[in-house]
């Protein structure tokens, strides 16, 4: 992993495009390559009273474990008018190969479904439609684009096969879907027993 040290005044900037308003850190470069990460499940603004926050799921595809600390996931809106980015702070987040990790809009204390919050830094819902890319110190790791996420449950990848960096590019050839079923009974979707499977392998697209 590359580490860079940055002086305050040159890091600024960047500060400023991640709407950060915490303390500035050391910049950490994940040695990465393109698909190692993928996005798994998003999930927005939901209608109604929601405690559960929003978030961004991904999947660790890689055979190594990932330290996220310096990945940056940027959102941009599909008409080009403005863009939200943050970066995962926290140096030791790790995820293993085969597993999930979310990062989650509301605070992780007392959300098991949150492995990272980046509440603070994005300064407010996720875009509803939207290009979204993840980067690591400038490098394209992962990356698509959905037309609208839903008031209800997630946008999800099919979770019939393995996740993939290219197969989750095509959102209209059936690779996503709206899960918004609640959980059956008996069914380990998560302990909360909301619509969405955080951290967990994705329910397979009708």
């Amino acid at each position: 992993m590359k580490r860079l040290t940055i002086s305050l005044a040159l890091l600024a900037p960047a500060l400023a495009l991640l709407a950060c308003a915490r303390e500035p850190v050391d910049r950490v470069c994940p040695d990465l390559l393109p698909g190692d990460l993928v996005i798994t499940e998003l999930r927005g603004k939901q209608s109604g009273a929601d405690s559960y926050g929003q978030w961004v799921e991904l999947y660790n595809a890689a055979d190594r474990p990932i330290e996220l600390g310096g990945v940056v996931i940027e959102l941009r809106r599909l008409t080009g008018a403005g863009d939200y980015r943050f970066m995962v702070r926290d140096p030791d987040l790790t995820v293993e190969p085969g597993e999930y990790v979310v990062l989650g809009g509301l605070t992780a204390e007392g959300k098991a479904h949150v492995d990272y919050s980046y509440s603070g830094d994005l300064p407010g819902d996720l875009y509803a439609a939207a290009f979204i890319d993840l980067y690591t110190c400038g490098e394209l790791v992962d990356g698509l684009f959905y037309r609208a996420l839903p008031a209800l449950g997630t946008y999800s990848l099919d979770g019939a096969q393995p996740p993939d960096a290219a197969r989750n590019d095509d959102p209209d050839g059936g690779a996503w879907c709206t899960d918004d079923a609640p959980p059956a009974p008996g069914e380990p979707v998560t302990e909360l027993g909301i619509r969405g499977t955080p951290g967990e392998a994705n329910r397979p697209c009708p």
